[in-house]
């Protein structure tokens, strides 16, 4: 309905047309069905804790939040150990922290060139394996490792996360249902 209301079919026709050469497109109202059903039930919420979807939503449950908290376990205190590694000025904090995430600029563009030629799956695991190294090497030497050594690391771990473990997370559950209960498994997932 929305779509139709604005005007918005031919546009999306449009752009399907010039980014994927799709011509075959019909664009039609939804049905009564369709427009009945206007949020998720519980229903949904059951399906996705269903047996067929159960090993999905218990991955991704486990996936997106463990993704998260080691990501935002360096990230809230970049600033941090940039002025332990760089200086202890202010501006160390800032150009430190600057210099790190020029690394997750690199590492998202890294996944968008690698995810459609390896894939999702394997780009995580191998970019897990790399941030999980990272860290602990930094966990177990990091206090007598050098200052450039402790900032590669760190430098290693953003690029990796960003190239694959941090996008491969967050997606894990959109890609692992189907359309009709997707809003419900994308939602409990970020909900957790």
């Amino acid at each position: 309905d929305f779509c139709l209301s604005r005007g918005l079919g031919d546009v999306y026709k449009r752009q399907l047309k010039h980014s994927y050469g799709v011509t075959d497109i019909r664009v039609e109202a939804p049905s009564a069905q369709t427009r009945a059903r206007r949020s998720y039930s519980f229903k949904d919420y059951a399906r996705i804790f269903s047996p067929r979807y159960l090993k999905r939503t218990v991955l991704a449950s486990i996936i997106n939040p463990l993704q998260s908290m080691e990501f935002f376990a360096v990230i809230f205190y970049l600033p941090s150990i940039s002025l332990l590694i760089f200086g202890k000025d202010f501006i160390h904090a800032i150009l430190g922290s600057a210099f790190f995430n020029a690394f997750g600029i690199i590492g998202g563009i890294i996944a968008v060139y690698a995810m459609p030629k390896i894939g999702v799956q394997r780009l995580m695991i191998n970019t897990l394996v790399v941030v999980f190294l990272a860290l602990v090497i930094l966990g177990v030497a990091g206090a007598y490792l050098p200052a450039f050594a402790a900032a590669a690391l760190i430098g290693i771990f953003i690029l990796a996360h960003q190239a694959g473990v941090g996008q491969g997370g967050m997606t894990m559950a959109t890609m692992s249902y189907p359309t009709s209960i997707r809003g419900a498994g994308t939602g409990w997932n970020q909900g957790i």
